[in-house]
């Protein structure tokens, strides 16, 4: 039996409409779920933050950033953290951000020169790492002292050195990537030679 559509009017075109109308779908879908992928994907990678490293240090003397910002001796919380191409070192009390210091280049010739330590070797704690419990930090299973004790595996030290002249300090922050390489990262501050913070603040 001879197909009945031939030669009616407008067939064709509604055969290439239904065409072309499947191609948008499926171009449409195809978009749709790249779209969906793209997104879940940036989604993913705002919330894997990158982590910093926290401790604490008790400063011998006083010092003084680049900006003029005055840290006078006694206990801080510290924490290192990268920010856009560099690494920031974060001196705050009672929860109050005290002073932002930025790194420094690796290659300044100036930190390479210092090597008096000012005070020991502090390692830092990754905020990807799990907190320990009050209890958990407190008990004692062979009666060693509590950094002995625990078994951890630290990534990060912070040391700090005093340039041959006296004027400068260093804090030189190491840390462990995953191929077991340390990076080594350097933050100046200048010695504040003209004490004026008061007592009770030390």
């Amino acid at each position: 039996m001879p197909d009945e559509r031939k030669g009616q009017p407008g067939s064709c075109c509604r055969d290439s409409v239904c065409a072309a109308g499947l191609l948008t779908f499926e171009t449409m879908k195809s978009v749709g779920l790249s779209a969906f992928f793209l997104l879940f994907a940036l989604g993913q990678s705002t919330t894997t933050s990158v982590p910093s490293y926290k401790g604490s240090m008790r400063l011998p003397l006083d010092l003084v950033t680049s900006d003029g910002i005055q840290l006078s001796q006694g206990l801080y919380d510290l924490e290192v953290k990268p920010e856009s191409t560099d690494y920031i070192l974060i001196f705050s009390r009672a929860g109050q951000t005290k002073a932002r210091v930025h790194s420094i280049p690796a290659d300044d010739p100036a930190a390479a020169s210092a090597h008096l330590p000012v005070v020991g070797t502090h390692y830092l704690r990754s905020t990807a790492d799990p907190l320990l419990t009050a209890q958990e930090r407190q008990s004692s299973k062979t009666g060693r002292s509590q950094y002995e004790e625990e078994d951890r595996d630290w990534k990060a030290a912070l040391r700090t050195y005093k340039s041959s002249d006296g004027r400068t300090v260093f804090f030189v922050f190491q840390s462990r990537g995953a191929s077991r390489q340390w990076r080594r990262v350097n933050f100046r501050l200048t010695v504040w030679r003209e004490t004026t913070a008061s007592q009770g603040d030390r």
